[in-house]
């Protein structure tokens, strides 16, 4: 039987998600099964709530917008650890941090790494948590969320940590939702080894269609959150050799040219998988 996946390497404002529906419209049409949308920044931006989304953290807005917010400073490495592990128990892959510890030593290791590359320690008891502990962390540069997505997940994880952390995660998502039969659609590929993880998952998975297309927006509209766009999470991702190009004009046009290009695939597929089950039962019926 044929599976399939689909993913897109797309810039942030490039309708990634948009385009999502339509393989999901695609693929309930054609084979009538449901769509595993899988992001490999998904976990990613659970640990930064994480460390952001607390009472013992300060955040000082700086537009009405929830994204535009400035961190003014973190808490004791303990409890910065105590809120990535809560993030990893509740949204990592089992097998990516198995247990209590596997997802101790993970949390441990991004908040001792992040608060010793990105903060400074302030000696003096926590600002709302008086008494119980002797410090605390102000971050050496301006941190928004945006840029907190750019450290944690390149310049903490990736490149100290574990360059394969993130992707381990999407890959052991992606091949069990194939294996019980979803259509699997990755929006965000935007590092050379994701692209080449998904690769690896098509090279080692028998029967099983798909493409990595780019998404080419024109004149898209981003919300700056204080992202770099020079940071590699924005960059790498035009170094990427993918299958086919679709261009985003925001038309209106957009989500057809995503059906097309997945019915295109999956029709053709389909019809080879049901000729070579026609000529086998053929072969069959002359012996």
């Amino acid at each position: 039987m044929a599976s399939f996946l689909f993913a897109a390497c797309a810039p942030r404002g490039s309708g990634k998600t948009y385009a999502g529906k339509y393989v999901a419209k695609c693929a309930r049409e054609l084979v009538g099964g449901r769509i595993e949308v899988l992001s490999f920044a998904k976990l990613l931006k659970m640990v930064c709530f994480s460390m952001v989304d607390s009472w013992d953290v300060g955040i000082e807005p700086l537009s009405n917008e929830a994204k535009l917010v400035k961190v003014t400073y973190f808490p004791p490495v303990f409890m910065l650890m105590a809120q990535i592990r809560t993030a990893l128990k509740f949204y990592a892959d089992p097998d990516l941090c198995p247990g209590p510890r596997g997802q101790e030593t993970i949390a441990m290791n991004i908040a001792n790494t992040f608060v010793q590359r990105f903060c400074t320690k302030v000696e003096g008891s926590h600002p709302f948590f008086v008494g119980a502990a002797d410090h605390y962390h102000v971050p050496k540069a301006p941190m928004t969320f945006g840029i907190m997505l750019q450290l944690v997940g390149t310049e903490v994880v990736r490149r100290t940590i574990d360059e394969m952390f993130w992707i381990r995660e999407v890959v052991a998502r992606a091949e069990r939702a194939l294996s019980q039969g979803s259509v699997v659609y990755i929006d965000d590929v935007r590092m050379e080894n994701e692209a080449e993880a998904i690769r690896g998952i098509f090279a080692h998975s028998e029967n099983l269609h798909g493409s990595l297309f780019r998404i080419r927006p024109f004149n898209p509209t981003i919300t700056d959150d204080g992202r770099s766009a020079l940071h590699a999470s924005e960059t790498e991702q035009d170094r990427i050799v993918c299958d086919a190009e679709i261009e985003n004009h925001f038309d209106g046009h957009f989500g057809d040219k995503v059906y097309d290009h997945v019915h295109e695939i999956m029709n053709f597929a389909l019809c080879t998988t049901l000729a070579n089950l026609e000529g086998r039962i053929e072969k069959l019926e002359l012996k």
